[in-house]
C-alpha cells in the first residue's frame, strides 16, 4: 500500500508540471486573442456606435423637417 501510494505521488509530481505547461500555454493564447477581440470588439462598438448615432440624428431630422 505505502510503495503504491508513493509511486502514485510521484505520477502526480510529474504530471503536475505538463499540467501546469499546458495551463500557461493555453493561458497566453487566449489573453492573446482576448487582446484581439478586445481591439475588434472596441472598433466593432464604436463603428454600430457611429452608424446607430447616424441613423437617429437622420431620422430625427426627418422627423422635425
Amino acid at each position: 500500500m505505502y510503495k503504491l501510494h508513493k509511486r502514485w505521488n510521484k505520477s502526480q509530481e510529474t504530471r503536475k508540471p505538463a499540467r501546469l505547461l499546458i495551463f500557461v500555454v493555453y493561458g497566453s493564447v487566449i489573453i492573446r486573442l482576448k487582446s484581439k477581440l478586445k481591439l475588434v470588439g472596441v472598433r466593432v462598438i464604436i463603428l454600430t456606435g457611429l452608424f446607430v448615432f447616424e441613423n437617429n440624428t437622420l431620422h430625427g431630422l426627418r422627423e422635425k423637417g
